[in-house]
């Protein structure tokens, strides 16, 4: 009776922590249309974030992709005003545009040239 109670009360903390929302956004009015990887962050790990690929512009499968971040990625709001990396957050929906290699790793991983996050609608 006791491992029931304990697995239904895990499965409902599971189920509590994976359901919580991520702000809206209306990819098709909000992203600029060429960004290689459009998604939310998360994770944050260093100099890299994970993004949950959420919309693709190029009829690809939707994916997991860790992005490595370096001095000369450009870091933009949505107003294309300059921002940092640690002003990025988990929960954050995101533009990338990356350097054209992917290593085909699972999450796959990638350089960013530019990030752009997205404003929430």
């Amino acid at each position: 009776m006791r491992f029931a109670i304990l697995l239904i009360t895990a499965f409902v903390i599971i189920i509590t922590v994976y359901n919580q929302e991520s702000p809206e956004v209306d990819f098709k009015q909000v992203t600029t249309g060429n960004a290689n990887h459009v998604g939310e962050i998360i994770q944050k790990k260093g100099e890299s974030v994970l993004i949950e690929e959420r919309y693709t512009h190029f009829n690809q499968p939707l994916s997991l992709i860790w992005i490595t971040i370096n001095d000369e990625t450009d870091i933009f709001t949505d107003q294309q005003e300059e921002t940092t990396l640690t002003k990025l957050k988990k929960g954050d929906m995101v533009e990338v545009w990356n350097d054209g290699m992917i290593l085909e790793s699972y999450p796959a991983k990638t350089t960013a040239l530019k990030i752009r996050k997205l404003q929430p609608k």
